[in-house]
């Protein structure tokens, strides 16, 4: 077979040029822009647009102080020697990130706290990291509309995480834990929302939450020195979804116009549930109370609603009432120390019914057994 030797050598000097200007077209211009020649790169704080808590002043009163709105994270622990509070706000829209760091405080007496807040702010948010040793409070904060979340607060002499003062609203504290604190676990002012917290051997009430608060999806075990698993200390508050168990003074204390379902208190000492006037106590379990106030439903006060609720082997009654115009009806009572169902008032009850079959077809009876 012959080769044209002149086509072949015309294809490839044909191909390379195709190749070459081809490099020439994606290449582009090689000459540079007219003006000074300016950075393209983001900056160091375009890239992190936070500050450094580490970076901050101190005072004579705080390791470092938050002066300024803005978003703040620690690139360590903060450690206090008990002479100042670790970090300190005092400004509003603020977001402390802990990063996963700590602030600890190492020794001394004066009661200072891991973040301390003098005065009312707004817009506030504190999360993800540990909080403990401190004499004072882990957070001691004084927040209206603002988080705190994922924070452990432990081994504090006061309250783990307290947000609790007349000028605090409407913060949401979620997925917290606060645990071996002197004064109780968690505590929120009025209208807080405090979810999927964990309290557990704090010296007093392991989560306490203020007028018009919803706690839900929440446990509180082993708190001692009389603290009960959950206080409502103020009325028209709602619990529901929790767990109270091995708690000193308690399970659930509800004060007026305030609302427990769907809960369950167990191997408490003093009554499961506690309520005083106008709360609505609806499907919740209190089994195995303990002690000569082990009640498994202690109502003290009037206008309540008691319905639908399982009560066994508890030490004392399993449904108390001491007043008068309360509803108590579709209960469940099994095996309590003091009998089943006790009233002193003028309520109304539901046939009760303790026969051994399931004859009764009553819709609002309560079941003895």
């Amino acid at each position: 077979m012959s080769i044209d030797v002149h086509a072949l050598a015309h294809r490839l000097i044909a191909a390379a040029l195709a190749v070459s200007l081809g490099a020439v077209a994606v290449a582009g211009d090689l000459n540079p822009p007219a003006g000074p020649v300016a950075p393209t790169m983001k900056t160091l704080d375009q890239v992190e647009p936070r500050t450094p808590v580490q970076s901050l002043p101190g005072s004579l009163n705080a390791f470092r102080v938050i002066s300024e709105p803005g978003s703040y994270y620690l690139t360590g622990d903060v450690l206090g020697n008990g002479t100042r509070h670790g970090v300190q706000i005092t400004a509003s829209n603020v977001t402390l990130d802990l990063n996963g760091f700590s602030i600890r405080n190492t020794g001394g007496t004066a009661e200072r706290s891991g973040v301390h807040m003098p005065s009312f702010q707004t817009n506030v948010v504190i999360k993800n990291g540990n909080i403990s040793g401190w004499v004072g409070s882990g957070i001691d904060a004084q927040i209206d509309i603002g988080r705190i979340e994922r924070i452990t607060a432990s081994g504090n002499g006061q309250w783990g995480i307290s947000n609790a003062t007349a000028a605090a609203f409407s913060t949401h504290i979620v997925s917290c834990e606060a645990y071996s604190n002197g004064a109780g676990g968690i505590r929120g002012a009025a209208t807080s929302v405090i979810t999927d917290c964990v309290a557990r051997s704090n010296s007093g009430p392991g989560i306490q939450a203020g007028a018009g608060s919803v706690i839900s999806g929440s446990t509180s075990t082993n708190n001692t020195s009389g603290g009960a698993g959950f206080v409502l200390a103020s009325g028209n508050a709602m619990i529901v979804n929790c767990s109270a168990r091995s708690n000193n003074g308690g399970g659930f204390v509800l004060n007026s116009g305030s609302m427990l379902h769907d809960s369950h208190a167990t191997g408490n000492t003093g009554p499961g549930i506690h309520a005083n006037n106008a709360c609505v106590i609806v499907n919740n379990t209190s089994n195995s109370n303990v002690g000569s106030n082990g009640y498994g439903i202690l109502v003290e006060g009037n206008d309540n609603r008691v319905d639908g609720n399982n009560v066994m082997l508890n030490g004392a009654v399993g449904v108390r009432l001491v007043g008068s115009r309360s509803l108590i009806v579709r209960n469940f009572a099994r095996g309590n120390t003091g009998g089943n169902y006790n009233s002193q008032g003028e309520n109304q009850w539901g046939v009760l019914w303790s026969g051994a079959d399931n004859a009764i077809d009553h819709p609002w009876a309560n079941f003895s057994r």
